[in-house]
């Protein structure tokens, strides 16, 4: 709990909320999702648009 309070930006209710969205990715120490739900993790940008051949 003390890592997640550490991230910058993080006070008792965003800490709170975070907790209780991220209850079962810790019990499954899902580090990839924990990355999701804190916002480091990369994201692909995409323009949802596809190329369409002839």
């Amino acid at each position: 709990m003390e890592i997640l309070a550490s991230l910058p930006g993080t006070g008792r209710i965003v800490l709170a909320a975070l907790l209780a969205e991220a209850f079962h990715a810790l019990q499954r120490r899902d580090y990839a999702a924990l990355r999701t739900l804190t916002g480091v993790a990369p994201v692909t940008k995409r323009s949802g648009q596809e190329l369409h051949r002839r």
